[in-house]
This record gives C-alpha cells, sequence and structure tokens, in this order.
C-alpha cells in the first residue's frame, strides 16, 4: 500500500510538472503567433484592430509573467517583444491615421 502511494505520488508531481512546462511553452507560442499575425496583417488595421492587439498584447505578456524562463527562453520571448513592436511600427507608418498605432502604445502602456 506504502508504494502504491508513493507511486501514485511520484506520478501527480510528474503530470503537473509536465503541465507546467506546457503552460510556459504556451505562452510563448502565443507570443509567436500573435507576432506572426501582426507582421502579415498591420498595414491594414484600423484603429478598431490595433486596440484589440494591444489588449491581447498585454494578455500575453501577463501569461509570460506567471512562469519562470531560462536564458534562451527568455532571449527568444524578448526577440519576438521586438518583432512586436517593430510590426507596429511599420504599421502605424503605414496606416493612413497615423494615430492609430498610439491606440496600441496607449493599451499597452496602462
Amino acid at each position: 500500500m506504502k508504494h502504491l502511494n508513493y507511486s501514485l505520488l511520484v506520478c501527480a508531481v510528474g503530470a503537473m510538472m509536465l503541465c507546467s512546462c506546457n503552460t510556459r511553452q504556451a505562452a510563448i507560442n502565443n507570443l509567436r503567433s500573435f507576432n506572426t499575425e501582426l507582421q502579415a496583417e498591420a498595414n491594414f488595421y484600423d484603429l478598431g484592430d490595433w486596440k484589440k492587439a494591444g489588449k491581447r498584447y498585454v494578455r500575453i505578456n501577463k501569461k509570460l509573467l506567471k512562469h519562470s524562463y531560462n536564458q534562451e527562453e527568455m532571449a527568444e520571448i524578448g526577440r519576438l517583444q521586438g518583432e512586436c513592436h517593430v510590426g507596429q511600427d511599420r504599421g502605424s507608418c503605414k496606416s493612413p491615421e497615423r494615430i492609430v498605432g498610439r491606440a496600441f502604445w496607449e493599451i499597452m502602456l496602462s
């Protein structure tokens, strides 16, 4: 019986570790997906799209902050965040409304 309880405990801890890793990686994958979408679609965003993008970016970053990452993962996160900012800048410069990108920044900084 003791052996069975120990085995169940080990399985439970292992499952929690796997879930944690998947959740941590899911947050990075969400940022990667957002970055890809932003790079492809930013030229066509209107003010409403920028507001949605800003809110989504904030949600993704909140999820990222819930986990700890190794140095390689932190470098990847930083690279992706930088590309998101560049995509936002390009999109707002090509937009007919120069203020469109401000909505993104206002949401991010609030």
